[in-house]
């Protein structure tokens, strides 16, 4: 929890150990004032020299019980401090961190939610106050509340699939199936969105590559990351598709050249409704929740996902899936599950 050893922690002062001033004044009351009490103290270790960070303190958050030792007395009226306390550490760090996760997933979702919900009431009133009378302005206004409307449902069915995953666990229905087919199958759902643009596609997959996965969840994962990618590609440009076996993993890679993502941003992309460009995500069509979909449903699967990314260059989203249980031969000589 200090940062350091048993042995380096030895014969030294409390503050030399922790590096909380906090600490060691509570501490100093404690002996003065002979009261138990209990905080919560927040601090940073400092960044070691043997580790590969060096430059950035790792923050902790202790829940601290401290209480004084006394010399028993025959009297116990008479029973005094010896001048040693008993500290009780917890590392609630972990819980504080999932804690600032749930705060800010009902923020994120409020607000999510309060945008199209605030355009439709205000769309609705100005029908009720009479632009019913005015047909094209109308037709105009319900329109819109039917995108917001749709949008609304994005959000929801999203919400809804993310929890499913969540749930999902161990009882995932896997079977063999062909790379091949899944790429072509996600590419035939982004296709028109994709022709709009003018974009290509570049698919680059052996006919004898299979992956043991759940058929709806995965073709999910390709086309929400095809998806992104023909959003954020610019027109005429090319999308490429690959899938290999590396080993004990099937690979798949969706790359495009777009605008890219800022290095900055690449550690939380995958979050629920984090947006690199919020207003673009959402003019796009974009709930926020597809990237962190993928996210579960590599997880899910036993495997990860991942980018790589040069701002103004485009960007590499890489999804592993294990290939464990894949044994066999196909009609056509290729690997084939046999069983899983």
């Amino acid at each position: 929890l200090a940062g350091c050893s048993e042995d380096e922690a030895l014969k030294r002062r409390l503050i030399q150990v922790f590096r909380s001033s906090e600490l060691d004044r509570w501490v100093g009351n404690l002996v003065s004032r002979g009261e138990s009490w209990e905080k919560e103290l927040h601090y940073a270790i400092p960044p070691k020299e043997d580790l590969k960070d060096t430059v950035t303190p790792r923050e902790r958050f202790l829940q601290v019980h401290g209480s004084v030792f006394r010399a028993g007395m025959k009297d116990a009226a008479e029973e005094k401090s010896d001048g040693r306390v008993l500290l009780v550490l917890h590392d609630i760090t972990e819980l504080k961190r999932l804690e600032q996760i749930r705060k800010d997933f009902v923020a994120n979702v409020s607000h999510e939610l309060k945008t199209p919900i605030t355009s439709l009431k205000g769309y609705v009133e100005t029908l009720l106050d009479g632009a019913l009378d005015d047909r094209p302005k109308a037709e105009e206004f319900l329109r819109i509340i039917a995108s917001q409307t749709e949008r609304i449902n994005a959000i929801v069915t999203d919400l809804l699939s993310l929890s499913r995953l969540e749930q999902a666990g161990s009882t995932l229905e896997k079977e063999p199936l062909p790379g091949r087919s899944l790429l072509e199958s996600a590419l035939g759902v982004c296709r028109r969105k994709a022709e709009e643009k003018r974009i290509t596609f570049d698919l680059v997959c052996p006919e004898e590559l299979f992956v043991p996965a759940n058929t709806l969840l995965i073709e999910q994962a390709l086309v929400n990351l095809i998806d992104n990618a023909v959003k954020y590609s610019n027109a005429g440009s090319v999308v490429r598709l690959t899938a290999k076996n590396e080993g004990k993993t099937v690979t798949f890679q969706v790359e495009d050249s777009g605008c890219g993502i800022p290095e900055k941003d690449l550690p939380r992309l995958f979050e629920r409704f984090f947006r690199v460009d919020r207003a673009r995500s959402r003019e796009l069509g974009g709930t926020g929740l597809g990237l962190a979909i993928v996210k579960h449903i590599a997880l899910a699967h036993g495997g990860s996902v991942g980018v790589s990314s040069v701002e103004g260059k485009g960007a590499v989203f890489t999804l592993r899936i294990p290939s464990a249980g894949l044994s066999g031969s196909s009609p056509a000589g290729g690997s084939v599950p046999s069983e899983l």
